[in-house]
Protein backbone atom coordinates (compact mmCIF):
# COMPACT_ATOMS: atom_id res chain seq x y z
CA UNK A 1 0.00 0.00 0.00
CA UNK A 2 0.78 3.54 -0.76
CA UNK A 3 1.18 5.21 2.48
CA UNK A 4 1.61 8.60 1.26
CA UNK A 5 -1.75 8.71 -0.89
CA UNK A 6 -4.12 11.52 -0.08
CA UNK A 7 -8.06 11.74 1.45
CA UNK A 8 -8.82 13.35 -2.05
CA UNK A 9 -7.09 10.55 -4.31
CA UNK A 10 -8.19 7.69 -2.15
CA UNK A 11 -12.00 8.61 -2.25
CA UNK A 12 -11.81 9.40 -6.10
CA UNK A 13 -10.63 6.50 -6.75
CA UNK A 14 -12.91 4.13 -5.07
CA UNK A 15 -15.32 2.69 -7.59
CA UNK A 16 -16.34 5.52 -9.79
CA UNK A 17 -18.84 3.30 -11.36
CA UNK A 18 -20.67 2.16 -8.10
CA UNK A 19 -24.32 3.67 -7.85
CA UNK A 20 -23.97 6.00 -4.81
CA UNK A 21 -25.99 4.16 -1.99
CA UNK A 22 -23.32 1.31 -2.61
CA UNK A 23 -20.06 3.35 -2.35
CA UNK A 24 -19.31 2.71 1.24
CA UNK A 25 -19.40 -1.39 0.70
CA UNK A 26 -15.67 -0.74 -0.87
CA UNK A 27 -12.72 -0.27 0.89
CA UNK A 28 -11.20 3.07 0.77
CA UNK A 29 -7.62 1.18 0.93
CA UNK A 30 -8.28 -1.78 -1.28
CA UNK A 31 -11.53 -0.51 -3.73
CA UNK A 32 -12.70 -3.98 -3.55
CA UNK A 33 -16.04 -4.71 -2.11
CA UNK A 34 -15.76 -5.47 1.55
CA UNK A 35 -16.86 -8.75 3.14
CA UNK A 36 -15.08 -8.32 6.64
CA UNK A 37 -15.26 -4.62 7.09
CA UNK A 38 -14.00 -2.84 10.24
CA UNK A 39 -14.42 0.79 11.85
CA UNK A 40 -11.14 1.94 12.22
CA UNK A 41 -10.34 4.74 15.66
CA UNK A 42 -10.83 7.23 12.25
CA UNK A 43 -14.44 6.11 12.45
CA UNK A 44 -14.01 5.18 8.95
CA UNK A 45 -14.87 1.75 7.79
CA UNK A 46 -12.07 -0.69 5.89
CA UNK A 47 -11.68 -4.11 4.77
CA UNK A 48 -10.14 -5.83 8.00
CA UNK A 49 -6.72 -7.16 6.56
CA UNK A 50 -6.54 -3.82 3.92
CA UNK A 51 -5.80 -1.58 7.30
CA UNK A 52 -4.57 -4.18 9.12
CA UNK A 53 -1.79 -4.22 6.47
CA UNK A 54 -1.50 -0.40 5.92
CA UNK A 55 -1.38 -0.20 10.03
CA UNK A 56 1.67 -2.08 9.79
CA UNK A 57 3.31 0.35 7.47
CA UNK A 58 2.04 3.69 8.84
CA UNK A 59 0.22 4.80 12.15
CA UNK A 60 -1.84 7.39 9.93
CA UNK A 61 -5.34 6.83 8.81
CA UNK A 62 -4.85 6.73 4.94
CA UNK A 63 -8.50 9.35 5.15
CA UNK A 64 -8.25 11.78 7.74
CA UNK A 65 -4.23 11.76 8.25
CA UNK A 66 -4.92 11.94 12.23
CA UNK A 67 -3.43 9.31 14.39
CA UNK A 68 -4.74 5.96 14.16
CA UNK A 69 -4.84 3.15 17.50
CA UNK A 70 -4.70 -0.79 16.86
CA UNK A 71 -8.42 -1.04 17.63
CA UNK A 72 -10.93 -2.58 14.95
CA UNK A 73 -14.39 -2.70 15.70
CA UNK A 74 -16.52 -5.28 13.70
CA UNK A 75 -18.81 -2.89 11.37
CA UNK A 76 -21.94 -5.77 12.12
CA UNK A 77 -24.53 -3.76 9.99
CA UNK A 78 -22.25 -2.83 6.84
CA UNK A 79 -21.62 -6.39 6.33
CA UNK A 80 -25.22 -7.14 6.77
CA UNK A 81 -26.20 -4.03 4.46
CA UNK A 82 -23.48 -5.69 2.11
CA UNK A 83 -24.72 -8.91 2.46
CA UNK A 84 -28.12 -8.19 1.96
CA UNK A 85 -27.22 -6.11 -1.32
CA UNK A 86 -25.51 -8.79 -3.07
CA UNK A 87 -29.19 -10.92 -2.63
CA UNK A 88 -30.69 -8.13 -4.00
CA UNK A 89 -28.21 -7.35 -6.70
CA UNK A 90 -25.82 -10.35 -7.78
CA UNK A 91 -24.02 -8.55 -10.08
CA UNK A 92 -22.05 -6.56 -7.43
CA UNK A 93 -19.87 -9.71 -6.41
Amino acid sequence: FDTDLTASHVSKEINLGAPPEIKNFFCPISQELMTNPVIASDGFSYEKSAIQEWMNLSKISPLTREPLTRTLIPNITLRAAITEYQHLAPCLD
